[in-house]
C-alpha cells in the first residue's frame, strides 16, 4: 500500500507549476520526488493546459450575432469602434468587420454586449433599432437551443 503524504506538503509544488508557462494544447507528464517523515515518495502529475473559453473566441471566426449599421455616420461608427475596443478587456471580441452595400457588419462574440451596445446606439443616436435571433443550432450535451442574434440599427 502506497502512502500519500498530507496535501499541505505539495503546497510550494503547486506554486512553482503555476509560474510554469506552458503553451496551450500541450500535455506534460511529470513527476515529483518528496520525502516526508523520512519516507520517499514519487508522486505523478500531468498538466493539461487549454485556452479558456472566451480567449478561444478571440482568435477564431466565431461570432453569435452581427450589429448592422445602415446609412452609417462618422460618429456612429467611431462610437462602435472605441465601444468594442474597451470590451475586449471584459472578453468581448469582434471577429470580422465587413463593409456591405449601404453599411458595415460587425460580428461580435457576444450576445448579451450586442443587445448592449444597440440599446446604447438607440439612446445616444437618431435612428431605428432591431433585433432579429435566428436558431443556429443545438448543444449536443444540453440540447438547448443556440441562436445568433442579427441587431439592426438604420441611422436616421
Amino acid at each position: 500500500m502506497i502512502r500519500r503524504p498530507p496535501r499541505s506538503t505539495l503546497f510550494p509544488y503547486t506554486t512553482l507549476f503555476r509560474s510554469i508557462r506552458i503553451a496551450p494544447g500541450v500535455n506534460v507528464d511529470f513527476t515529483v520526488d518528496v520525502e516526508y517523515q523520512g519516507v520517499e515518495y514519487d508522486i505523478p502529475g500531468r498538466f493539461l493546459t487549454t485556452i479558456c473559453p472566451k480567449c478561444a473566441k478571440a482568435g477564431a471566426t466565431y461570432f453569435e450575432g452581427i450589429l448592422q449599421i445602415r446609412n452609417p455616420k462618422k460618429e456612429v461608427t467611431d462610437f462602435i469602434q472605441r465601444e468594442i475596443e474597451s470590451a475586449k478587456k471584459r472578453g468581448v471580441h469582434a471577429t470580422g468587420i465587413k463593409e456591405v452595400k449601404g453599411g458595415v457588419d460587425y460580428y461580435l462574440s457576444s450576445i448579451k454586449y450586442l443587445r448592449k451596445i444597440g440599446r446604447e446606439l438607440k439612446r445616444r443616436f437618431p435612428g431605428e433599432l432591431k433585433e432579429s435571433p435566428k436558431l443556429f443550432s443545438r448543444n449536443r450535451q444540453t440540447s438547448k437551443a443556440i441562436y445568433r442574434l442579427n441587431v439592426l440599427f438604420r441611422c436616421g
